[in-house]
C-alpha cells in the first residue's frame, strides 16, 4: 500500500506514527531532476495525482531554469476539482505560468489546440467540456509549431 501524505500532514504524525503508517521513501524536486537532464529543451508531463501545483510552485519559483521547457502538460481533473484542497495557491500558479510566458490549451493535437487558447481554465469545468489535460505552451514555443502530428 502505497499512502501519500502532504509535508503538512506529515509533520504532526509522531515518529511511532511515522514508521508504522509507512515505508519512508525518497523524493525529488523537478527542478533536482532538471539539473541532471544534458539536453537543452525538455518537455514535461507531469501525473501526480494532484500534486502538480506543488511540483510548479517548486519550478516556477526557481529564477535561472537550466533549460528551455516549451510544454508543460498535466492533468487538468484533479486541479479542478480539487478535491483533497492539494492546490489551494492554483490562481498564483496560473499566474505564475503566465508571467513566465506560458498559455494554456487544452489536450490534443497540437496544432489544432493553437487555435483556441483557454484563456481562463478555471472556468472550465473538466467533465464538461472534456478538458482533462492542459497543456502550457511557452509564447516561444507558439512561433515554432507546425501543421506536425505533436499530441500530448
Amino acid at each position: 500500500m502505497v499512502l501519500m501524505l502532504a509535508e503538512e500532514d506529515l509533520k504532526k504524525l509522531s515518529t511511532e506514527d511515522k514508521t508504522r503508517t509507512h515505508t519512508p521513501i525518497n523524493t525529488v524536486t523537478l527542478n533536482q531532476i532538471l539539473d541532471l537532464v544534458t539536453e537543452d529543451t525538455v518537455i514535461i508531463k507531469i501525473d501526480v495525482e494532484g500534486y502538480e501545483c506543488k511540483i510548479l510552485s517548486q519550478y516556477l519559483s526557481e529564477p535561472n531554469k537550466k533549460v528551455y521547457v516549451p510544454y508543460i502538460a498535466f492533468e487538468w481533473d484533479w486541479i479542478r476539482r480539487d478535491n483533497f484542497s492539494l492546490c489551494p495557491e492554483i490562481h498564483q500558479i496560473l499566474q505564475k505560468l503566465e508571467k513566465a510566458g506560458y498559455k494554456a490549451y487544452k489536450e490534443g493535437r497540437i496544432y489544432n489546440s493553437i487555435k483556441q487558447p483557454l484563456i481562463d481554465p478555471l472556468k472550465f469545468a473538466a467533465r464538461h467540456y472534456r478538458i482533462y489535460n492542459i497543456v502550457y505552451i511557452h509564447e516561444d514555443a507558439l512561433q515554432r509549431i507546425n501543421k506536425s502530428d505533436v499530441i500530448f
